[in-house]
């Protein structure tokens, strides 16, 4: 296993998410659709959570039974 530093972690993640959240957008034809979204943790303002809302998991199921 490769030992990369954290902020090249940090970079490829949000490289990732934002191409997932783009694609996410462009199939929903809505520029402000976000499919993972975050927020500033609770516990730690410094670091940020990710999540799928209820309504995005739904699309998601629907998509993946279809």
């Amino acid at each position: 296993m490769l030992n990369k530093s954290a902020n090249l972690q940090k970079r490829k993640r949000s490289d990732i998410i934002s191409a997932i959240n783009n694609k996410w957008s462009i199939s929903n034809h809505d520029r402000n659709s976000l499919l993972i979204d975050r927020i500033k943790s609770g516990t730690d303002g410094r670091s940020n959570e990710y999540f799928i809302s209820q309504e995005n998991l739904k699309s998601i199921e629907q998509l993946l039974t279809f």
